[in-house]
């Protein structure tokens, strides 16, 4: 019996991202991203949550 075949499909595609991303340097993307983005008006944002 094969091991793999009983590995969730989530549990797999968290490994494959994980192994592709550096997760340390995302994160710190991130926070950098974060605290230097201005202020945005709720309009704008409630527009970019829309085209999702």
């Amino acid at each position: 019996m094969s091991k793999t075949g009983s590995i969730p499909e989530s549990v797999k595609a968290q490994y494959r991202f994980n192994r592709r991303f550096d997760l340390k340097i995302i994160l710190r993307r991130l926070i950098r991203a974060a605290a230097t983005t201005g202020k945005r008006p709720e309009v704008w944002l409630r527009l970019a949550e829309a085209q999702r």
